[in-house]
């Protein structure tokens, strides 16, 4: 993409738990987009489609949204 774009893909197992700490995979979950950093470099934009698959790997969800961010200031441990 252009110089202060980035194209992404993020791939992680989707779970349903129970409130003692067990978790069963049920699918993954799949996060792709293009990312842009503002001029300034304090800003993030990204657009992204987020699809769900079952363990079959089929889509049973798919959305487009829209993302935003801001640099904050680290804060000491």
């Amino acid at each position: 993409q252009g110089d202060r774009q980035c194209v992404f893909t993020l791939v992680t197992i989707a779970s349903d738990s129970d409130n003692i700490g067990n978790a069963t995979e049920v699918g993954t979950l799949k996060i792709r987009g293009v990312g842009t950093l503002s001029d300034a470099g304090d800003t993030f934009t990204s657009t992204v489609t987020v699809d769900v698959l079952d363990l079959d790997g089929k889509v049973t969800f798919s959305q487009k949204s829209v993302s935003s961010a801001a640099r904050v200031q680290v804060e000491p441990l």
